[in-house]
């Protein structure tokens, strides 16, 4: 996946500065899958969640749990959202 417009370069420099610990993505349609699975492949820790439960959002969360992906589908913690 290209990183397009230099967002990775703002989450390492965040991180450098210990600004960033775990990051949360909202929402695993096509977006959020992609997003999760960049910042994962670039060293990030990663929590995505999706407040709706279909085939499709657990196959897209197996997938991302493949990546090193922490998710919850079918609801969002709140309280890890606010810690990221």
């Amino acid at each position: 996946m290209k990183d397009q417009g230099g967002f990775l370069d703002v989450v390492r420099a965040l991180r450098a500065e210990g600004l960033v610990r775990e990051i949360a993505v909202i929402g695993l349609a096509r977006s959020g899958r992609s997003v999760a699975t960049l910042l994962a492949r670039s060293g990030n820790a990663v929590y995505a969640s999706d407040a709706d439960r279909s085939p499709e959002l657990e196959a897209t969360a197996a997938v991302l749990e493949g990546e090193g992906v922490a998710v919850d589908v079918g609801t969002h913690n709140l309280g890890r959202i606010g810690r990221a």
